[in-house]
């Protein structure tokens, strides 16, 4: 049972912040079953034991209902999935207060590539038997039980910001979802004094969309702004202002600012862009 220690100590020596569990099998490689638990809880249990005495936390990758199981009585931080939860298992994650990170989409966007990018196809029979019957009923004990939810994803970056439309068609609040991935995920990764929230203090890591998630939480997949530390990484605002600005000055007529599908937009903040550009 030691080696899942002697494994930890190895790993936090070369730097590692978190260690990575796994409970059970999974589904990206044709050879495991989600449903076997790997790891035992005493296994994990030391790993754990290890982690935290080193004030590091320990995620799991625990699909099937077993492994979610012996992953929390082992007191893990968080579990990565948790496609297979039962009302038992979402009950102990509560009674734990451990995190759930449910990767929702990458589920659903395996299913929709299926074999077409070269998915082995036991790899795409597993996500679709995931997909069709257990997903929702699992995600929806997730909310019944009141569990810590984290955004999170093993998808391609390009993808990564369709979980929001995912946890909310799951039945998250467009709200709670954009908690899950701001101020929830700085509590899971206990970075709180740095990060989660804008306030004096902290890192100015800040992204804006164009329109408002609360109503459309599809906005989230179109970020117009990033600003990183400090630094401004990406202002599609300005820059169509600036370019807006040149326009006028060029025609001296009035403009607007289109944005695609929803129209012609010209609300007091796109204003204020303009005039500043405008001067």
């Amino acid at each position: 049972m030691d080696e899942a220690g002697e494994a930890v100590r190895h790993d936090l020596k070369y730097g590692a912040d978190w260690i990575k569990l796994m409970a059970t099998g999974g589904v990206m490689d044709p050879w495991s079953d989600y449903n076997v638990q790997e790891l035992s809880e005493a296994q994990m249990a030391r790993a754990v034991e290890v982690a935290h005495r080193a004030g590091k936390h320990v995620m799991v990758h625990a699909e099937g209902t077993e492994g979610i199981k012996a992953a929390t009585r082992a007191g893990v931080d968080s579990v990565e999935h948790g496609t297979m939860l039962d009302e038992q298992g979402a009950a102990l994650m509560e009674q734990h207060g451990t995190w759930l990170v449910p990767t929702l989409y990458t589920f659903q966007h395996g299913v929709e590539q299926g074999t077409s990018l070269g998915a082995d196809p036991i790899m795409a029979a597993k996500g679709k038997a995931i997909l069709s019957a257990q997903q929702q009923p699992a995600f929806a004990l997730a909310l019944k039980h009141h569990l810590k939810i984290a955004y999170g994803t093993d998808e391609d970056p390009d993808f990564s910001s369709k979980e929001f439309g995912a946890l909310v068609h799951g039945g998250l609040s467009p709200l709670a979802a954009i908690q899950a991935a701001t101020v929830n995920a700085a509590l899971l990764l206990g970075t709180t004094q740095s990060a989660g929230t804008v306030e004096p203090g902290k890192f100015a890591d800040i992204i804006a969309v164009l329109g408002d998630p609360l109503k459309d939480i599809t906005v989230m997949e179109h970020v117009t702004f990033v600003m990183k530390g400090g630094e401004v990484l990406k202002d599609e605002v300005h820059t169509e202002a600036a370019r807006l600005s040149r326009h006028r000055r060029a025609s001296d007529k009035p403009v607007t600012l289109n944005c695609g599908a929803s129209g012609d937009i010209f609300v007091p903040q796109f204003r204020a862009l303009l005039d500043e550009s405008l001067h």
